[in-house]
């Protein structure tokens, strides 16, 4: 009788949670004897299923951030502040904006946007005129760019089945009847993004702060724009940006 086998698809990275591998076969055959085979299977299995989970389970990292000790005492809470983002394209600098706002709005600020876009020669005094003009005390000013974009073949698939051996081919690795495999058929590419995030004074156009973020490498860009405005606005609070009657 040949065991069932369920497959469950591969999370992609950038998302909170990642799907669970079914690793007990519905089948009888599992209380057969034990073979040395079988117990090889048992154990290397669970360990290259965990390994190919956890690269969709990564998260987006904090590569370094920068304040200047001058604006110690300032404090975004309650306050208007400008969201301006470049990015690759139109679409991936409205996301950033998008999701730096509902960030910042949770964080306790008053995100406003500039009605037309930003001119990037402009530096920070531009970003710091925008903010003026709106009525903001502060522009959260970030660019957005493409990190590294790698080749990825199509999602892992874990079944059961009979066969015997240990060893390797075209269709994947086989552990004594127990074989992962990667379909087949093409790669697609995946792509990581990196962001530069800086908080700039209205009045004077310097810099208070600033952070460099870098995400996994995925196909969900939205995801991806998402996390890293996420980890930005949570390093700014960590940093005490909004820390009330500073």
């Amino acid at each position: 009788m040949k065991p069932h086998a369920r497959a469950v698809p591969p999370a992609k990275a950038g998302h909170a949670a990642c799907s669970a591998v079914d690793m007990h076969p519905r089948t009888d055959a599992m209380n057969a004897p034990t073979t040395a085979r079988h117990r090889l299977a048992s154990t290397a299995l669970p360990v290259l299923a965990a390994g190919l989970l956890a690269a969709g389970c990564a998260s987006p990292r904090i590569d370094g951030q920068w304040s200047d000790p001058a604006f110690s005492s300032r404090s975004l809470r309650d306050q208007a502040v400008l969201v301006t983002c470049r990015g690759p394209d139109g679409t991936l600098a409205r996301l950033c904006e998008d999701r730096l706002a509902a960030a910042l709005r949770e964080a306790g600020a008053r995100p406003v946007t500039a009605p037309q876009p930003i001119d990037p020669s402009g530096g920070n005094e531009a970003a710091a005129r925008a903010a003026r003009e709106a009525g903001a005390v502060a522009a959260v000013a970030s660019s957005v760019a493409v990190a590294a974009v790698t080749q990825a073949s199509f999602g892992p698939s874990i079944g059961f089945g009979l066969g015997g051996g240990f060893g390797g081919g075209r269709g994947g690795i086989s552990f004594g009847g127990v074989g992962i495999s990667v379909p087949l058929g093409g790669v697609r590419p995946q792509t990581s993004y990196g962001a530069s995030t800086a908080v700039v004074d209205a009045a004077s156009g310097r810099e208070m702060w600033s952070v460099r973020t870098t995400s996994p490498t995925s196909e969900d860009a939205a995801v991806q724009i998402a996390g890293l405005a996420r980890l930005s606005v949570d390093a700014m609070v960590k940093s005490g940006l909004f820390e009330a009657a500073r």
